[in-house]
């Protein structure tokens, strides 16, 4: 499920599509740290990835019903997680994806053929 990450000033950080079971466990525990990157370099050894935090934060809305959102105080490192689109924004993605890959083709055509 598509969810916006918050900073603590209440200003959108990114979207992020994040699996039902984390929704649940976030909604259960107030939170959870998502590991950014591997967990092995490049010569196989184990490191320690960087974690982000999310805390869910209930805010009252105007006619009293409390609305939960997501945020984390580790602003740098939310933009590392892999970002996502709004549903809205999925069309217009897709078409400009296709058309750079269409060029893309085109030029390795022409390339090839001279």
């Amino acid at each position: 499920m598509n969810v916006v990450i918050y900073t603590t000033d209440f200003e959108p950080i990114t979207v992020i599509d994040l699996p039902r079971t984390v929704l649940d466990k976030i909604e259960q525990t107030g939170g959870v740290r998502l590991a950014l990157g591997s967990d092995k370099d490049e010569s196989g050894n184990t490191i320690t990835p960087q974690m982000c935090t999310i805390t869910l934060v209930k805010l009252r809305w105007f006619n009293g019903e409390e609305k939960p959102i997501l945020v984390t105080k580790d602003e740098e490192l939310a933009l590392l997680l892999k970002p996502d689109w709004l549903p809205g924004q999925r069309g217009l993605y897709n078409l400009l994806y296709n058309h750079i890959k269409n060029l893309t083709k085109q030029l390795i055509n022409r390339n090839d053929s001279a």
